[in-house]
């Protein structure tokens, strides 16, 4: 298989990492996209922003959900050492973990005082790699006042179910915005091993989607368009493009391939992370009454299969985490 790489500072092993000359930092420009998105509203303050510390500095940010008061949903990788290819090597401190509530989580960034909360336990799968397994709860040390988000926990997605993304991620100039976006519209293109390319694998438990998401966007939802509710947790992507010039070319055009991880394959990981917290998830609520368009045919969600995660497939190439680290202090941010 042809190997779809990217020069995100994502694929760098060491936890300062970042690729040479590629602007990192906040975007001080008005740039009201994700990738082609829009910005985010106060009704989405679930989604937050995870920034990553390693020995005092900090290392990257991820994106993730608010789940229960003291509860954030995100990807492994965002939780962990990265390893070659798509392996794992242990996960990190908790307590290197900042979460940060609001639109305005940007403000103050390098500054750990004005963290919402910060880490205090780990909720991830055995696994040793992302594929097919990356999926993680964090538990902090303060409860959050935010809504938490609704979860669908009994369904897995369907091919052509419309999506909502949000997250923290780099805009199309290749920048952090200063406000969290999204991106409405978005549709599945493919679930299960059936989503896999000539490029890439794609396991049972996780699902295709194109263009929408880029680096610093990794562990944020994909939210059911038509009931709020978290299906998926963004994963990895790109399109096979490396320009060390420019983040988001990685991110951008019809040849974008994202994965998901659906959110319904990890119950167990979801349930024990909800007892041990005395918490009770959000359910998924009612869909509203699709208009009347005569004999339409609209996809319907299939129910889970096995609730744990089935034994991983080789990972055949590397796709591209959608975590942003900043550089080191002397390099380019």
């Amino acid at each position: 298989m042809t190997c779809l790489t990217l020069t995100a500072a994502a694929c760098g092993t060491s936890p300062t990492s970042a690729p040479e000359g590629v602007a990192l930092g906040l975007d001080n420009a008005a740039s009201p996209r994700i990738i082609r998105g829009t910005p985010s509203g106060t009704d989405q303050d679930s989604v937050v922003m995870i920034a990553i510390w390693h020995d005092g500095v900090r290392v990257g940010i991820c994106t993730g959900s608010v789940i229960a008061p003291t509860l954030v949903l995100t990807a492994r990788h965002c939780v962990s050492f990265e390893g070659p290819g798509n392996t794992l090597k242990g996960d990190r401190t908790p307590g290197d973990l900042d979460v940060r509530v609001g639109g305005g989580a940007a403000t103050g960034l390098d500054d750990r005082a004005t963290a919402t909360a910060k880490g205090k336990r780990l909720f991830v799968p055995e696994a040793d790699t992302v594929f097919n397994a990356d999926l993680a709860v964090i538990e902090v040390d303060r409860a959050m006042t935010v809504e938490a988000a609704p979860l669908r926990l009994g369904a897995d997605v369907a091919v052509g179910e419309e999506l909502t993304l949000v997250g923290w991620g780099a805009t199309d100039n290749g920048k952090l915005p200063t406000a969290r976006m999204q991106r409405t519209g978005v549709k599945v293109q493919a679930v299960g091993t059936a989503a896999s390319t000539s490029d890439f694998d794609v396991g049972a438990d996780e699902f295709r989607i194109g263009e929408g998401t880029c680096f610093g966007d990794s562990g944020g939802p994909s939210l059911s368009s038509r009931t709020g509710a978290i299906v998926g947790i963004v994963s990895r992507g790109g399109n096979g493009i490396q320009d060390p010039n420019d983040v988001a070319a990685a991110c951008v055009g019809p040849n974008v391939a994202d994965v998901h991880t659906m959110v319904a394959r990890f119950r167990p990981i979801l349930d024990n992370a909800f007892k041990a917290t005395g918490a009770t998830p959000r359910p998924e609520p009612a869909a509203p009454d699709p208009p009347d368009e005569g004999c339409a045919v609209t996809g319907t969600p299939t129910s889970t299969g096995a609730a744990g995660h089935v034994a991983l497939a080789a990972l055949a190439s590397a796709v591209v985490r959608r975590r942003l680290r900043r550089a080191r202090p002397s390099r380019a941010r």
